[in-house]
């Protein structure tokens, strides 16, 4: 099904940096710690304690390996921790270094205030769930509840930020082994009640101690990766169309400046496609097609109008793409003969 994107650039009323995507935010309800950039783990502990759930968390996030068993090793994160985490603690933090919120607790009244921060500030929460098939908060598509205690100390939401977000826009969300960790959901009923209420979890799974469930955003609708990829390409393009008009001389609504912007909303979509944002065909080439008016089409439909260019807006801009999609569920036919096989 198609949807419809409105990226609209013009002179930002914020600054467009949204944070580095592979950056991640990790809060704890804990004594008041201030948010701090970290780069090394016993700074952490010195902060924290050595005790502290985020100390604990932290350490899980920086021990996780890729598929070749080489330790994952983000270069930079982020902590904060609030005994009464609220509203106010939200607007107090910058917006601008990390992408991914990871949220070691959970309680209601800040979750709903967490998804308009989300939305406001353009950016993607794992949160802890203990409400199972109780779970009221189903939305937001910018939250990817996990099931943990309420209180905090959820191991395996801190071990999940290390293959979905350090790794790039295009981290696997369902079926990740956490390394280190013991599953959410040890028994059907509880695997069953966190599906009911939009809840993914981790369960111990084809050898694999901790494995998540799904990719499902609170909404029960969208998939966590494809808001990441969605945000990354309109972040992209935001970013590079507004550095064009800063930059570049010339950038007209003519045969020379229309071309401009065509290029290059060619390259971004390139890159992004190289990102892992968007699909190939069977010939490797990436399923994206950018569309610009012609100065010769005067409808307002497709083309530009008099009052286009009284406002200088180029509109009817388009770009059509097959996101990339994961496969989850694989079905196989096993068709049995008893006569041999021909050709």
């Amino acid at each position: 099904m198609a949807k419809k994107i409105k990226v609209t650039v013009i002179r930002p009323t914020k600054p467009l940096l949204l944070g580095d995507f592979g950056k991640v935010l990790f809060i704890t309800k804990e004594a008041d710690k201030p948010y701090k950039k970290y780069t090394k783990l016993d700074d952490v502990k010195t902060d924290f304690g050595a005790d502290s759930k985020m100390y604990k968390g932290v350490e899980t996030f920086l021990s996780q390996e890729d598929s070749d068993g080489n330790v994952i090793q983000p270069d930079v994160w982020y902590c904060a921790s609030k005994a009464t985490p609220n509203e106010e603690f939200l607007d107090s933090l910058p917006t601008g270094d990390f992408y991914g919120v990871i949220v070691d607790f959970y309680d209601e009244e800040f979750t709903k205030a967490l998804a308009k921060w989300l939305t406001r500030n353009v950016k993607f929460a794992i949160v802890a769930n203990s409400t199972a098939e109780n779970n009221k908060l189903k939305e937001s598509v910018r939250i990817y509840f996990m099931a943990g205690k309420a209180e905090g100390g959820n191991l395996d939401i801190f071990g999940l930020p290390a293959y979905t977000f350090a790794q790039g826009i295009n981290g696997r969300w369902s079926d990740r082994r956490i390394l280190g960790v013991d599953p959410s959901a040890k028994t059907l009923t509880e695997e069953s009640d966190n599906e009911e209420g939009n809840i993914n979890y981790t369960r111990n799974f084809v050898g694999y101690n901790a494995v998540t469930s799904g990719s499902w955003c609170a909404d029960g609708v969208r998939h966590a990766d494809q808001t990441i990829k969605i945000d990354a390409i309109v972040h992209n393009i935001e970013t590079n169309l507004a550095r064009m008009l800063i930059e570049e001389k010339n950038t007209t609504m003519d045969g020379e400046g229309i071309p401009k912007v065509e290029a290059l909303l060619n390259r971004v979509m390139l890159t992004m496609g190289k990102q892992g944002a968007v699909a190939k065909n069977n010939s490797g080439e990436y399923l994206f097609k950018v569309t610009v008016p012609s100065i010769e089409d005067a409808s307002a439909q497709t083309g530009l109008t008099v009052d286009d260019y009284i406002n200088r807006t180029l509109r009817n801009v388009k770009i059509d793409f097959t996101i990339s999609t994961e496969i989850e569920k694989i079905e196989v036919t096993l068709i049995w003969h008893d006569e041999p096989l021909t050709a």
